[in-house]
């Protein structure tokens, strides 16, 4: 039979991946066809003064919305499940609210990236495919199934997916070193630094997105 630590320390391993995997997957499926869907709308406004910032804004807000309430339910079920982290990094006291947190900021930048994709693509039938290797890869580059520290190529092809800081975010809240005391991923430090350090880097990634989805809205806007 397995022995108990074991079997309970590759459950909060995986558990972690499907949700940081479900975060980033239900975020992105939430925008990736909002902006090439409304495309001519966007034009015929545009010609009539409306900005590409104000657009971009309303669509940010709403995004944050719909990632709350698709976090919320989420994290309820999976709490209601299965038991929660004890000790939070950063929210005292809080320790389920910091992991909903964590796996927010996932689906709101993921939704972001989308948003991008939506902005850039030419038609609604590149969105499938673009969709379906963003998840692929971030479910392989999150760190969790995958050992990712240390391997060349592989890392530094991590540090752009959002599931790699999202997740990181996640395993430091759940003290992961010390559930899974044979991988080695400095990202996982319980610690408030290198807490705050994985959350400043996947906002970066999210703020990339939204400059990469302005630029290509206002380049739409005046051809």
């Amino acid at each position: 039979p397995t022995p108990p630590i074991i079997k309970y320390s590759s459950q909060a391993l995986q558990l972690l991946v499907i949700l940081i995997t479900g975060a980033a997957f239900s975020g992105m499926s939430a925008t990736i066809r909002d902006l090439i869907g409304e495309r001519d709308v966007f034009l015929r406004e545009k010609a009539v003064g409306l900005r590409s910032g104000a657009y971009l804004f309303s669509k940010a807000t709403i995004l944050a919305l719909i990632t709350t309430v698709q976090t919320a339910l989420m994290m309820g079920i999976a709490l209601a499940l299965n038991k929660g982290p004890t000790d939070a990094v950063i929210l005292d006291g809080w320790p389920g609210l910091e992991l909903a947190f964590c796996c927010w900021a996932v689906a709101f930048v993921s939704g972001l990236l989308g948003l991008a994709v939506s902005a850039m693509v030419s038609s609604s039938e590149q969105v499938m495919p673009v969709l379906v290797v963003s998840i692929m890869a971030q479910l392989v580059l999150s760190g969790g199934i995958i050992p990712i520290s240390g391997r060349a190529v592989f890392e530094q092809l991590a540090w752009f997916m959002p599931s790699r800081w999202g997740y990181a975010m996640a395993a430091s809240t759940l003290e992961m070193l010390a559930i899974l005391p044979n991988r080695d991923d400095a990202l996982w430090k319980h610690g408030a630094a290198q807490w705050l350090t994985n959350y400043g880097l996947l906002s970066a990634i999210g703020l990339a997105c939204m400059v990469a989805c302005y630029i290509a809205l206002a380049r739409r806007g005046r051809r």
